[in-house]
């Protein structure tokens, strides 16, 4: 059976590459923009696997502001905080910004981890299958 997969990035149409390499990868993956629509989908226990979350995104929510998401830039980091850490769900966090791996690291998050964004189109589906396979997920 696939893993499941919930991408949650503010622009998925500039990372379709990533995505389609996810998928051939063997992933079942669903992309929504908005943490609304995130919200939404994983209300519905063991729908996914795994969640896959853009760092910095705009705070278009009514949960979050610009003081929590350090105005767009911990968005995803904000989230997992308020929200995903509760579900016991493993979270991959995405981001073009390499500092964001030490404050992951640094909260000691369970079932956590950090890709950096890169220019390879397979390097999100490595990143997930050495999480995967760290966490025998």
């Amino acid at each position: 059976m696939k893993k499941r997969i919930l991408l949650i990035d503010d622009h998925p149409e500039d990372n379709s590459n990533f995505i389609s390499a996810l998928r051939d990868g063997g992933y079942d993956v669903d992309v929504t923009a908005y943490i609304s629509t995130a919200r939404m989908k994983l209300k519905q226990p063991d729908r996914y696997d795994l969640v896959v979350i853009d760092v910095m995104m705009p705070p278009l929510e009514e949960t979050f502001n610009d003081i929590d998401t350090e105005d767009g830039l911990r968005t995803g980091l904000a989230y997992y905080e308020a929200e995903l850490k509760g579900k016991n769900i493993p979270v991959v966090f995405w981001s073009w910004n390499g500092d964001f791996k030490k404050d992951i690291t640094d909260k000691n998050w369970d079932k956590t981890y950090f890709v950096f964004k890169d220019t390879d189109d397979n390097h999100l589906l490595d990143g997930v299958k050495r999480f995967c396979k760290k966490h025998n997920l």
